[in-house]
């Protein structure tokens, strides 16, 4: 008979045995136990001593009456998962089976083995195996810095590169939901696939004060760096700052770099910020008596020293920064929908990294319950070929009457409809809507010195719209554009 296990609900098929259906192994031979075995005289498909079929039924492989050698990977499906795993994998190659072969472990990483009869730390659950296929089912992330994913066995080991996927954000203005400023947030790792989130703690420095953020970039050593908001604790003496963030422990670790002014000691309230090569691009604001004007300006990541690209523009609200999957700027100054609400008109632009110069690259047409909402977009982050928006919505879906509280986390799709998809509310601390200001994703191949083990995980509620994407299409949505 055939064997199954059942993983997250999907039956997998063992390797057939001599009850099987399937191609008759010809005249002469006899189907034992999943092998062709000659029976005297005649013609057929005569495996061989110590080999079977596998369970393509034309295929022969080591059985457990042969030897097997080290093993070796050819494939592993899917190559990325979201950081909270439990997904199906299969890893193609030899050698995973044999008379020789006693045990076999596939780790997410660490390849600590376990003890005591539990798995390792980042040890994989395994389904079925034969001599050339292993399945099971992709762990939870125990760590960020994870680049492959290694099969052992007593025989040998062999790896293949593998990568977990996950969302950082920031707590900004109100982070901790208590005053119109901020004393200070928490930052979250996101797995936007599951619709499940992670808190990685307070953003606290050496001196125990606490900070906020208005947008976090990762570098391509994997450095995570940040701008304040100019109104936490930690800005009293200088207003909004460059500053670094380190994981440890249960808290975040801030340390600062320098006041974001320019040559002429000009203040910027920095929105956004995202690295382009090495250099640090942010959306910067400035305010005088005719208002807000925002453009695009590099800052200087040895001393936080602004350096303005261009001519400023009006802006009504913070704005977003991201480098798209082709390495073009993009920002969205002027909200996420076309309404004119307090002059927001959903501009989604390219900017010339040497002059600063916006072209259209599309309108925003973000709704609620069918009413368009030209909320501020507060951060922006590349998720592989898709973009990713923190809306705030709490604010300004408030005051259209739709009901909606806190930032919502959205798809951007310019080739699409609806171009603008909300997905989740984001993150909160305890009992508060969500303050999110900051929004980045690891660059490919860096290594992150970040553990989850132990930590709680969180469910994101979907996006309070009917005319929304649904809980259960999230994934599809977000896994069409994001390789």
């Amino acid at each position: 008979m055939r064997n199954a296990i059942v993983i997250g609900g999907l039956s997998l098929l063992a390797a057939c045995d001599s009850s099987s259906s399937g191609p008759t192994c010809g005249e002469g031979t006899a189907l034992e136990s999943g092998m062709c075995v000659a029976t005297g005289s005649g013609s057929g498909d005569v495996c061989g001593t110590g080999t079977q079929l596998d369970t393509d039924g034309k295929t022969c492989v080591p059985n457990g009456d042969g030897t097997a050698s080290a093993p070796t990977i050819s494939l592993i499906t899917p190559t990325k998962a979201g950081v909270t795993g439990f997904v199906l994998f299969e890893i193609d190659g030899t050698g995973f089976a044999g008379s020789n072969v006693t045990d076999l472990h596939v780790y997410f990483g660490d390849t600590t083995p376990g003890t005591g009869g539990e798995p390792g730390p980042c040890e994989a659950e395994i389904g079925t195996t034969t001599a050339t296929s292993v399945t099971g089912e992709v762990p939870p992330a125990c760590e960020l810095n994870v680049s492959s994913v290694t099969l052992t066995t007593n025989v040998g080991m062999a790896s293949i590169p593998f990568s977990y996927l996950g969302v950082f954000a920031a707590d900004g203005d109100g982070g901790d939901n208590l005053s119109i400023g901020s004393s200070g947030g928490d930052v979250y790792l996101i797995d936007p696939f599951a619709g499940l989130w992670f808190d990685l703690g307070p953003m606290a420095d050496a001196d125990l004060n606490l900070w906020g953020m208005t947008g976090i970039a990762f570098d391509s050593t994997g450095k995570l760096w940040g701008v304040s908001t100019g109104d936490s604790p930690g800005d009293i003496a200088t207003g909004p700052q460059l500053v670094s963030l380190s994981f440890a422990g249960s808290s975040v670790t801030i340390t600062a770099v320098g006041a974001l002014v320019d040559a002429n000691d000009t203040v910027y309230s920095v929105t956004d910020i995202k690295f382009k090569g090495s250099t640090l691009y942010g959306w910067g604001v400035t305010f005088d008596l005719a208002g807000a004007a925002g453009q695009l300006v590099t800052i200087d990541t040895t001393t936080g020293i602004v350096t303005p690209l261009g001519t400023a523009v009006a802006v009504p609200v913070p704005g977003a920064l991201v480098v798209d999957g082709r390495g073009t700027i993009i920002v969205a100054a002027q909200g996420a929908a076309p309404d004119g609400f307090i002059g927001t008109t959903g501009e989604y632009d390219s900017v010339d990294p040497t002059t600063g110069a916006l072209t259209s690259v599309a309108t925003l047409d973000n709704t609620i319950f069918g009413t368009p909402v030209g909320a501020p977009i507060n951060a922006m982050a590349r998720f592989g070929q898709a973009i990713l928006a923190v809306i705030d919505n709490g604010t300004y879906g408030g005051f259209t009457g739709a009901g909606t509280t806190g930032e919502q986390l959205a798809t951007i799709n310019t080739i699409g409809t609806p171009i603008v998809t909300p997905l989740f509310e984001l993150p909160a601390q305890d009992g508060f809507q969500s303050q999110v200001d900051a929004l980045d994703m690891p660059q490919p191949g860096t290594t992150i010195q970040l553990s989850l083990r132990g930590r709680k995980s969180h469910a994101l509620k979907p996006a309070a719209n009917p005319n929304q994407a649904t809980a259960k299409t999230v994934a599809k949505h977000i896994t069409k554009y994001s390789h």
